[in-house]
């Protein structure tokens, strides 16, 4: 699991008292942000965990970064941080 990884799931943990609000697939994936009432968190909760990550990583997310549909995964963002700390 990489840092970014545990990092997310430790955040969402952090917020639902120890367990994760969902199960993960088999690939340790999940969609956390959705319209309705499946999604992890809502639209406040997601500047939340925008701001935390990009706090603990020295990272700022771009705009383009939040139409990618993949976004609101645990891999997705957990790339996309990855990416931009690569890019410095």
């Amino acid at each position: 699991m990489t840092e970014t990884k545990e990092w997310i799931l430790n955040w969402f943990q952090e917020r639902n008292g120890g367990i994760l609000p969902a199960d993960l697939d088999e690939n340790g994936d999940a969609t956390f942000i959705e319209s309705g009432v499946d999604g992890w968190i809502d639209s406040f909760g997601m500047i939340e965990l925008i701001s935390a990550a990009e706090s603990k990583f020295g990272v700022t997310f771009t705009e383009s970064s939040f139409q990618e549909r993949s976004f609101g995964t645990i891999i997705g963002f957990c790339s996309m941080v990855e990416d931009l700390l690569q890019k410095g």
